[in-house]
């Protein structure tokens, strides 16, 4: 019996519209937090998902192997450099 009376209920939000209470409230909730800015950053944002983790890390991890390869391929070319003055074909 009662889910007979849900169905009709159902019906008559579908005909005019009208949402439950708790979407309602989910979107009221929804539209506090805009107005408020909380996902801008700050003390209230949201956190981070793991793959937002792992990407920042991952773009870190790459900065710090580029700054190594560089030194390494300047190190290459400097010892590269001296061998060359050193050693002359004739």
């Amino acid at each position: 019996m009662e889910e007979e009376r849900e169905g009709m209920r159902q019906g008559i939000r579908d005909k005019y519209g009208i949402k439950k209470r708790e979407e309602k409230e989910a979107e009221l909730k929804k539209q506090q937090e805009e107005r408020m800015g909380l996902a801008a950053g700050g003390i209230n944002r949201s956190k981070k998902t793991p793959e937002e983790i792992a990407a920042e890390q991952a773009a870190a991890d790459q900065d710090d192997f580029t700054k190594l390869k560089n030194s390494i391929e300047t190190q290459v070319n400097d010892i590269k450099g001296q061998i060359e003055e050193k050693c002359s074909i004739q």
